[in-house]
């Protein structure tokens, strides 16, 4: 069975400010996506991870700065138009929701040093996993079993669980995020980007 995918026209890429400059330059660099172990690496593996939703994607761009020691940085969100062609749906993979399917693919991305994809798709689509990942990656280190479904079982509770309502996660409240996987894409394009200003004793965002 094939099938189409139609992605936004425009999607949303939080970073620092000091980053727009290689955004303008080529928008997808695999040399930038490298990940080691003080970053509990990805949830789908190296790629630019992106957002339809601008609101979310200044969220993100907010949380980087509080994971910096680079105290000049400043946040930034890129705007990227979306090159409207058709794309394999064999080199795409999309998880509709927080399947078990979806959390063990993060899974083996998060907890496994080693690429563990024989064929790691160009796109991936899903439901964005549980940002507090390090206390989660502390508290499994802990918990780890010798039973492997085990390990997948308390992995999916840990990162659909919402510790200030004390209940799961629903699709919605957790987001989508869109990863492109592949460098040699021609399929984003710099449209613009949005910075912080101060705006009466408080800040807005504005794009410029």
């Amino acid at each position: 069975m094939t099938a189409e995918l139609f992605l936004p026209e425009y999607v949303y890429h939080g970073t620092f400010l000091h980053n727009v400059s290689f955004f303008k330059q080529k928008p997808l660099d695999r040399t930038k996506w490298r990940t080691d172990s003080t970053h509990y690496l990805k949830d789908f593996g190296d790629g630019l991870y992106t957002n339809a939703d601008l609101e979310q994607a200044q969220i993100f761009s907010k949380r980087k700065l509080r994971t910096t020691s680079d105290l000049e940085a400043k946040p930034a969100v890129i705007k990227f138009r979306v090159n409207p062609v058709k794309y394999p749906s064999d080199d795409i993979l999309v998880f509709s929701g927080m399947s078990q399917e979806w959390s063990d693919y993060i899974y083996n991305h998060r907890m496994v040093k080693a690429e563990p994809c024989v064929h790691h798709h160009s796109i991936i689509i899903g439901p964005i996993a549980d940002g507090n990942f390090k206390e989660i990656f502390q508290q499994f280190s802990r918990s780890r079993h010798q039973d492997v479904q085990a390990n997948y079982n308390w992995f999916r509770t840990h990162i659909t669980f919402n510790k200030l309502t004390n209940k799961s996660y629903t699709d919605k409240e957790i987001g989508t995020q869109i990863v492109f996987c592949n460098d040699q894409l021609n399929i984003l394009h710099y449209e613009s980007h949005y910075i912080l200003e101060p705006y009466h004793r408080q800040e807005r965002w504005k794009e410029v």
